[in-house]
C-alpha cells in the first residue's frame, strides 16, 4: 500500500508541473486498473485483483476492500517447539498456512518436552506425559510397566521380601530395591549376614552350613559370633571366659576349648550331645566355675578330654575333669542331656561340685577316671537331684568308682530317680555309689534298671552302695542278680561294718544301725546235751536267698571258764575246703547254760552257696568240759536258718586253731541229721 500511494502522488505532481490536466477531481470516473471499480470505490485501482468484489485471499492485502486484511482466510497456528505435534497454547498466531515449527492445535502442556502431550502414555519420568494435570504415581493412567518393583522391608534390615512387592515410580516408604531377604520378620537374617548357631539361614544362602559355628547371646538377646574364640586344636585348646549373663551355643562339630564361667550362663548345643562335643584336650576342666551366686546350665553336649580344675577344697589338688564347680553354696549347676565321657582328674573325673547345688537329668556319665579317687561324680555339701541318668564304666585308682556324695560342713541331701550305677570299678571301697554324712532318697520302677549292679570292687566293701553316717531310703531299686550282682556285696553300712545283698526292685531303708528289719530264726528242736571239750561244732546252711547274717548264737553250758571262737565259712559245695569270711575269737564265757552270741557279723550271703556257722570251745584247764546242746530228733528239711536250710554239720575233734590258719580244711558230715542248736539273726531286703 505504501508503494502504490507513492506512485499516485508522483503522477499528480507530474501533471501539475506540466499543466497538462484539469485540476478538477473526477475520481468517480477513473478505473485505472480496469477492474470495473472506479478509483473512488476501489481501494487499489492499480491492481485489478483488488476490488470490492474480489475474494479475500491470504496474502497480507485487503483484497475485497472491506478495510481488513486476510479476514476469514487465515488459520490459527501454535508453535511446536518440542516437535511432538502439539502446540503451545500460550502463543497462538494467525497465518495463511501452518508452516514448519507450528501446528494447528494448542493442547501441549509442556512445549519443551517432546514426551508430554495429550494422549501420550503416562510413564515414570517426572513429567505430566498425558497433560491431564497429574504426574507419575498420582496419575491413574500410569503405565506400570515403566514403574519399578519395590520390596517391602518389614524388619528394617535393608533387604525386602520377594513375595511382598509394590510397583511405583518413586520408592514407597518401607520398601527397598533388594528383594532377596529370606525372612523379612527377622532383622538379623539377610543376604551377607553372619551365620549364627540358631538353625536359621542367617545369610539367606542355603549352601552355607552352621557346622562348627558358635554363638553367644547376651542378656538382651544380642548375638555375637564367637567361632574364632572357641576354635582350638587337640594340642592347644582355646580358652574363653563367660563374664556376663549369656547363652553360649555350639553347632555340630568338635570344639577344643575350656570355658571359665563367672556369670549366669546357659551353655548348650544346637544338634544335641551326639553331634556336638566340647573337648578340653587335657587343658583343665572343660567347663568350670569358682564364682558365687551364679546359675549355670549345661545342656545337650558331650564333654570330654578334661583334666580337672585346681581346687581349694580337695587335698588331691584338682577335680572335675569334665565339669567342675566350687562355690560358697549359692551357685547352682544343672546338667541336662549331657554326656560326660572320658575325662580324668585327681578326684571326680567326670564331675566335681563343692558348695554348688547340682541337678543332673537325662545324662550319661561314663568312662571317666579318678587318678586318686572318685571316677564319675564327686559332690560335696548342698542339695542335689539326679534323674534319668546312667553312671557307667567309670574307674578309680582308689575308692569310689561311680560316685561319692559327702556332707562336709552340713548333711548333704540327694534325691535320685531312675538313676543307674553299673560296671564301675574301684580298688577300694565304693564300687558304684557312696554316700557319707548324707540324706539320700533313691527311686525306680519295676520296668527300669534304676539301681546299682555289676559294679566291681577289688577290696573292702560297698560294691554297689556304700553308706556311712547316712540315712537312705530306697524304693524299687535294682541291685542285680546272678552275673549282674555287685562284687564284694551290694550294700555296705560302714557304721556297723555290715554287708547286705539286695535283689532287683528292692525297697528298704538304711541308717547308721543298718538296713531293713532283722528276723530271728532257730536251728534245733528238742534239746539234749553232749559233753565236749576243746571241740569245734557247727551247722552248714545252703543259702536259698540273698540276705545278711547279722549274728548267730549257740547254746552252751560251760563247766569251767572257757573261751569261744566263732567262724563263718563259705564254699560252693560241701567239701573239705572252705573260705573263712569272718571270725571272732577268744570270747570269754561265763558259767551256766545260755546262748552265747557271735556278736555283729554283717556278712552278705548269696543264693546257692554253702555257709558254715562254727563255734569252737577252748577251756583253760585240760579236761574241763563244755556242754553243747543240740537236737538229734529232726530231719534236714525242717531246719530254716533264715536264709536257707541246714544240710550238714561240722564236728571236728582236732585242733581247729591250726586248721583256720591255713586253708580251713574241715571234716564234714553232709549225710548226718545231727544239728546243733543255734539262733540266727538274718536280714533279707525285699
Amino acid at each position: 500500500m505504501t508503494s502504490r500511494w507513492f506512485m499516485m502522488t508522483l503522477t499528480a505532481l507530474t501533471l501539475i508541473a506540466c499543466g497538462a490536466k484539469d485540476t478538477t477531481d473526477d475520481s468517480s470516473a477513473i478505473d485505472a486498473d480496469g477492474d470495473g471499480f472506479a478509483e473512488a470505490d476501489d481501494c487499489d485501482d492499480n491492481d485489478a485483483a483488488i476490488n470490492p468484489d474480489a475474494t479475500e485471499s491470504c496474502d497480507g492485502v485487503d483484497n475485497n476492500c472491506d478495510g481488513t486484511v486476510d479476514e476469514g482466510v487465515t488459520v490459527t497456528a501454535w508453535p511446536d517447539v518440542d516437535g511432538d505435534g502439539h502446540g503451545d497454547p500460550r502463543y497462538p498466531e494467525e497465518v495463511c498456512s501452518v508452516e514448519a515449527g507450528y501446528v494447528d492445535n494448542d493442547g501441549d502442556c509442556n512445549d519443551i518436552e517432546a514426551a508430554a502431550y495429550p494422549g501420550a502414555v503416562e510413564v515414570c519420568d517426572g513429567i505430566d506425559n498425558n497433560c491431564d494435570g497429574t504426574i507419575d504415581d498420582a496419575d491413574p493412567a500410569l503405565d506400570v510397566s515403566s514403574a519399578t518393583t519395590w520390596y517391602v522391608d518389614s524388619d528394617g534390615d535393608s533387604f525386602g521380601d520377594p513375595s511382598n512387592t509394590e510397583v511405583a515410580c518413586e520408592m514407597p516408604a518401607g520398601t527397598v530395591t533388594d528383594g532377596n531377604d529370606c525372612d523379612d520378620g527377622d532383622p538379623d537374617v539377610y543376604p551377607g549376614a553372619v551365620e549364627l548357631c540358631n538353625g536359621v539361614d542367617d545369610d539367606c544362602d542355603p549352601n552355607t552350613t552352621e557346622d562348627g559355628v558358635a554363638t553367644a547371646w547376651d542378656s538382651s538377646g544380642n548375638p555375637q559370633d564367637i567361632t574364632a574364640d572357641v576354635t582350638g586344636s587337640s594340642s592347644a585348646p582355646a580358652a574363653i571366659e563367660v563374664t556376663g549373663d549369656a547363652t553360649v551355643r555350639f553347632c555340630d562339630g568338635t570344639f577344643y576349648v575350656t570355658i571359665d564361667v563367672t556369670a549366669d550362663a546357659l551353655i548348650e548345643s544346637w544338634g544335641g550331645a551326639s553331634a556336638t562335643t566340647l573337648d578340653g584336650a587335657g587343658g583343665g576342666a572343660v567347663i568350670y566355675s569358682t564364682a558365687d551366686g551364679v546359675d549355670i546350665t549345661v545342656r545337650e553336649l558331650t564333654v570330654t578330654g578334661g583334666s580337672g580344675m585346681d581346687t581349694a577344697a580337695l587335698s588331691s589338688g584338682n577335680g572335675g575333669g569334665g565339669v567342675a564347680c566350687e562355690a560358697d553354696g549359692t551357685t547352682t549347676l544343672a546338667l541336662e542331656g549331657v554326656s560326660l565321657i572320658d575325662n580324668e582328674a585327681e578326684s571326680g573325673g567326670g564331675l566335681y561340685a563343692y558348695g554348688c547345688d547340682v541337678t543332673i537329668s537325662d545324662s550319661d556319665i561314663s568312662g571317666n577316671v579318678g587318678n586318686t579317687a572318685i571316677g564319675g561324680l564327686l559332690i560335696a555339701d548342698g542339695t542335689h537331684e539326679i534323674t534319668n541318668t546312667t553312671v557307667t564304666y567309670n574307674e578309680s585308682a582308689a575308692h569310689s568308682g561311680g560316685a561319692l556324695v559327702q556332707g562336709v560342713n552340713e548333711y548333704l541331701e540327694l534325691t535320685m530317680d531312675e538313676v543307674e550305677f553299673s560296671d564301675n570299678y574301684a580298688v577300694e571301697y565304693v564300687g558304684g555309689f557312696g554316700a557319707i554324712s548324707s540324706i539320700v532318697s533313691w527311686t525306680g520302677t519295676s520296668s527300669s534298671t534304676s539301681g546299682a549292679h555289676a559294679n566291681v570292687l577289688e577290696g573292702g566293701s560297698g560294691g554297689g552302695l556304700y553308706l556311712a553316717d547316712t540315712t537312705f531310703t530306697g524304693s524299687v531299686v535294682d541291685f542285680g542278680e546272678g552275673a549282674d550282682d555287685n562284687s564284694r556285696a551290694d550294700i555296705y553300712v560302714d557304721d556297723i561294718d555290715f554287708d547286705y545283698m539286695a535283689p532287683d526292685d528292692a525297697t528298704f531303708d538304711c541308717d547308721t544301725s543298718g538296713c531293713g528289719e532283722a528276723a530271728e530264726y532257730s536251728l534245733g528242736g528238742t534239746v539234749s546235751s553232749n559233753d565236749y571239750a576243746e571241740l569245734l561244732k557247727g551247722n552248714i546252711i545252703e543259702a536259698e536267698t540273698d540276705a545278711t547274717l547279722n549274728e548267730f548264737s549257740i547254746y552252751f553250758n560251760p563247766e569251767a571258764s572257757c573261751v569261744l571262737d566263732f567262724y563263718v565259712l563259705r564254699d560252693s559245695d560241701v567239701d573239705d575246703t572252705w573260705d573263712v569270711l569272718w571270725s571272732s575269737t577268744d570270747n570269754s564265757l561265763g558259767t551256766g547254760a545260755d546262748y552265747y552270741s557271735s556278736g555283729d557279723i554283717g556278712i552278705a550271703v548269696e543264693d546257692g552257696l554253702y555257709y558254715g556257722l562254727l563255734v569252737g570251745s577252748r577251756c583253760s584247764t585240760s579236761g574241763d568240759e563244755t556242754l553243747y546242746y543240740f537236737d538229734r530228733d529232726y530231719v534236714p528239711t525242717t531246719l530254716d536258718g533264715g536264709f536257707g536250710s541246714s544240710v550238714a554239720h561240722f564236728d571236728d575233734v582236732n585242733d581247729y586253731s591250726a586248721v583256720f590258719t591255713s586253708t580251713a580244711e574241715l571234716s564234714t558230715y553232709a549225710s548226718s541229721v545231727l544239728r546243733y542248736e543255734m539262733t540266727l539273726s538274718v536280714t533279707e531286703l525285699e
